[in-house]
């Protein structure tokens, strides 16, 4: 059983630990009161209304979420019904986070690990459903990661992304003729900072995206939602990709043998 803390405890525990990025709510104290980077206070609330109506059930099911952040949607996800969610999260800080609030929620069902978003592999085992919720722009090399998160996806995967900032794009889908997939590189070359680069390195469009989930094993794509974004630099889109279900051999059975006689 978890820890039982004052709202004036969680107060003070949350904000010796900011900045965090998701707003979630513990035990009634939210574990922030003021943006960090820019995004608005409830973030990721409106991500998750958007990406909720996109999940399909989720009860019985396992669920992994590449890129967890303070892991909002693990929590989102386990309340959904899921029966075990797994986060994978590369930054020490954010996953800390994690860690911190699924101690203090206690909601069972749920794993966090520390991990490279390239190191995902067979030993997590196989998932219903992935989330990838702004990741990829971030990775140098997405076909990799996609290739190895759809190695683990047995049916659905949602990846939430900046997208190239195009009316051109809207316009042909509007016209339901996608247009043709791109994607632009944003060159972020290492400083004394910032020695991996970074931390945005692609902007496709989301036909782009669709094209790199169809590849790698997920025949069935939809862009579910695409919006600009001023001023006209990127812009975000969510794309949800699917595998068909393994058909069942379906045995005849035999007629019933005759009596001799």
């Amino acid at each position: 059983m978890a820890q039982q803390h004052s709202r004036e405890e969680l107060r003070q525990l949350f904000d010796s630990t900011k900045p965090w990025h998701h707003l979630i709510d513990v035990d009634g104290v939210p574990t922030k009161t003021e943006s960090a980077w820019g995004e608005y206070l409830e973030h990721p609330e409106n991500l998750w209304e958007s990406v909720a109506g996109l999940l399909p059930g989720l009860k019985g099911r396992r669920v992994l979420d590449v890129g967890c952040n303070d892991g909002f949607f693990l929590f989102a996800c386990r309340r959904l019904g899921a029966a075990e969610v797994v986060g994978i999260e590369a930054s020490q800080h954010f996953y800390n986070h994690a860690v911190l609030v699924n101690r203090l929620l206690d909601l069972g069902g749920i794993t966090i690990h520390r991990m490279d978003a390239y190191d995902v592999g067979a030993e997590l085992g196989a998932f219903d459903v992935t989330l990838v919720l702004g990741l990829i722009y971030h990775l140098k090399n997405p076909f990799l990661f996609i290739e190895r998160v759809s190695a683990l996806t047995t049916s659905t995967i949602l990846v939430e992304t900046a997208v190239r900032n195009s009316n051109e794009d809207l316009e042909s889908r509007a016209r339901e003729t996608a247009g043709a997939p791109a994607m632009e590189f944003v060159e972020n070359p290492p400083t004394q900072l910032n020695p991996e680069g970074g931390p945005n390195w692609w902007a496709p469009n989301a036909e782009c995206v669709c094209a790199m989930l169809r590849v790698c094993g997920f025949p069935r794509t939809t862009v579910a939602s695409e919006t600009l974004l001023p001023p006209n630099e990127f812009g975000r889109a969510i794309v949800v990709g699917t595998k068909p279900r393994p058909r069942r051999l379906r045995l005849r059975s035999r007629p019933a043998a005759r009596p001799a006689g």
